[in-house]
């Protein structure tokens, strides 16, 4: 399965590396890894098209959309801090042919008030 990310503050490379900051934590979709900046919408891209896991490694709040943007319309799932959820759908993106090209999705941490 390959993935691609359209945005990718301190990662995303599938490596783990000294930007993350260490009071944010992580956020791993499918084989990549993200730095938990809150405010940021960061679009994921896995083909073939299957699903997103999700990993929250952080002290936030995980929102995840379908498609590109993280403002259309409502999150599909909200995965609290260090907590995880699999199988999340995303956007179907087909290259011309009957057979699903690449699934897209986005999300973003939000900012927990304590």
């Amino acid at each position: 399965m390959e993935e691609v990310a359209a945005s990718v503050p301190f990662g995303g490379d599938g490596q783990t590396n000294n930007a993350f900051r260490n009071d944010e934590g992580q956020i791993h979709v499918n084989e990549r890894t993200y730095a938990a900046e809150p405010g940021v919408c960061t679009a994921v891209i896995s083909s073939p098209a299957t699903s997103f896991n999700v990993r929250n490694e952080s002290g936030r709040t995980v929102e995840f959309f379908t498609g590109i943007t993280c403002d259309n319309g409502g999150a599909i799932a909200t995965i609290g801090p260090r907590n995880s959820s699999s199988a999340i759908p995303g956007t179907t993106v087909f290259d011309g042919a009957v057979v699903p090209f690449a699934l897209v999705g986005s999300f973003r941490v939000i900012q927990d008030h304590h």
